[in-house]
């Protein structure tokens, strides 16, 4: 006697339903991540609210679209550096409680890029704006 093998239009393939539901759960964890900056990272929240006040700027002066693209991207730019700096630090301090020489190097540097992404924003905004503001002549 043979055995039966299940056919397969009757079970969907488990490898499927696993990828599909791993992609839905990354997103889910890093959505949870954009919430856990925004909600415990007081860098994050100066950001935020720094973003706020200067998209409210950019509108009254009604910017050109390239120049929104330009600070879309340098918005962007700080949120992401801010995000993994702070994932750097995290890590760091779960890697040990203890004081280490290379440890602050790193953390650091990560700091660095954040500060250099939002010096960024800032020249970028500041071009945008006194550019709006020559006065006609």
């Amino acid at each position: 006697m043979t055995q039966r093998t299940p056919d397969k239009a009757q079970k969907p393939d488990p490898r499927q339903d696993s990828f599909l539901r791993q992609r839905l759960n990354s997103f889910g964890y890093a959505f949870n991540g954009i919430i856990q900056l925004a909600r415990y990272e007081t860098h994050i929240q100066i950001h935020l609210f720094n973003t706020i006040a200067a998209l409210g700027i950019f509108y009254l002066l009604d910017i050109s679209a390239t120049e929104w693209m330009f600070i879309s991207i340098s918005i962007t730019l700080v949120f992401i550096a801010e995000g993994l700096n702070t994932a750097i630090e995290k890590l760091a301090d779960a890697v040990t409680e203890e004081f280490s020489e290379k440890i602050k190097i790193v953390k650091d540097i990560a700091a660095g890029a954040s500060i250099i992404a939002s010096f960024n924003a800032v020249f970028v905004g500041l071009i945008i704006v006194l550019n709006n503001l020559k006065a006609p002549f």
